[in-house]
């Protein structure tokens, strides 16, 4: 009897020294995180850049909720409205005097680089004025996909009057595509043997998937959160392939074309369709623009030391989206093509970042403008 209550008593001491341990342990980690938090918001902030996971459509940003974005090239204020977007609040009936425009695109339509007011989209607001209101549904990271279910489940509640489509040739079709994307927490399709495009549902983003862990990290550790999302983008990027020593996505420019992008243009081209369908049956004018990149416009500079550039197209992407534009019926209008080739365009990206800079934005929101007024739209 006396043995079986020493065995128990050792028991008790091995469960409560283990419990000791975890405790310990515990506060060892927590202890560093905070360490490690102020450490990084003194020296090395990171702002916090709100994103959240959407059932819906992916990822957007958190609603209701304002925090700085910030690199060593920019610090600017992020303010997310009810539905989780970089913009103002709107109301759902619109004045029947104003043109109410809705602006779909990915992270150079958020624009997290500048500040709000310094986006195309608000500068377009600024010079027509109070003649139309303009809506902003950017999110960072989408593709033509995500776009279409954003338009579905966010925009046509508000009954746009126009819809425009910012389209990033450079990535925003390859984004569609998971062998040439990798990221699936996006929403992405694929052929099937009928030649039909098959939806391909997204899972749950690591972190940002769980609601309670993502809204800890982000109230009492944003720096750490922030720089965790920065890193895991970066080796998203690194992960969806490299071939000759260049990110995959830069060879939608290659002349040569590899079944893995006909493939994709295969998809966007009945996404496109599938979009102008959904705009027209709302009520909208669908209008694509097509945007540039720091690429096309500095004829890939970062990348004269590989030799596969020279076998590049700077315009063969856009030429691509005129060709599909004209093909589907869909009112397009290419920035790339309605740039002055003999106007020396600098300072426009973020050397590091590649996004629009300030200035950037005025010119993209003067060439928008040119283009619409061309076809007598807006104002």
């Amino acid at each position: 009897m006396l043995g079986i209550v020493r065995n128990m008593l050792k028991i008790k001491k091995r469960y409560k020294n283990l419990i000791i341990n975890l405790f310990l342990l515990l506060f060892v980690l927590v202890s560093g995180l905070y360490i490690t938090e102020l450490f990084l918001d003194l020296f090395f902030p990171q702002g916090n850049p709100l994103w959240e996971y959407d059932p819906l459509i992916g990822i957007k940003m958190t609603p209701n909720k304002c925090s700085r974005y910030i690199s060593p090239e920019y610090n600017t204020e992020l303010c997310v409205n009810s539905e989780g977007f970089r913009d103002i609040e709107h109301t759902i009936n619109k004045d029947p005097s104003i043109t109410r425009i809705a602006i779909l695109g990915d992270s150079f339509t958020a624009a997290r680089e500048v500040e709000r007011e310094e986006r195309f989209s608000d500068l377009i607001q600024k010079r027509c004025e109070d003649r139309i209101e303009v809506l902003n549904f950017g999110v960072g990271g989408q593709g033509t996909a995500a776009q279409l279910l954003t338009f579905k489940h966010y925009v046509k509640k508000y009954r746009p009057d126009y819809t425009l489509l910012i389209i990033f040739p450079e990535d925003d079709v390859s984004d569609n595509y998971l062998p040439l994307e990798n990221r699936d927490y996006i929403p992405t399709y694929q052929l099937n043997d009928l030649n039909e495009i098959e939806y391909i549902p997204f899972k749950k983003p690591p972190l940002i998937g769980n609601p309670l862990l993502s809204s800890i990290s982000q109230k009492l550790f944003p720096n750490i959160f922030s720089l965790a999302g920065k890193t895991f983008r970066n080796l998203s990027s690194i992960l969806k392939g490299q071939k000759d020593g260049l990110p995959k996505y830069l060879y939608v420019y290659s002349i040569n074309e590899s079944e893995e992008y006909k493939i994709a243009w295969k998809i966007e081209e009945r996404l496109l369709e599938e979009f102008g369908h959904e705009v027209e049956d709302n009520g909208s004018v669908f209008i694509m623009i097509n945007l540039f990149s720091s690429n096309q416009v500095n004829n890939f500079k970062r990348y004269q030391d590989k030799e596969v550039v020279h076998d590049f197209d700077k315009n063969k992407p856009n030429i691509k989206l005129n060709e599909l534009a004209k093909k589907l019926g869909i009112i397009n209008i290419d920035l790339l093509g309605k740039m002055d080739t003999n106007k020396p365009y600098e300072d426009l990206f973020f050397y590091n970042d590649q996004h629009l800079t300030k200035d950037g934005h005025k010119v993209v929101a003067d060439l928008i403008l040119s283009g619409l007024e061309e076809k007598a739209m807006i104002c």
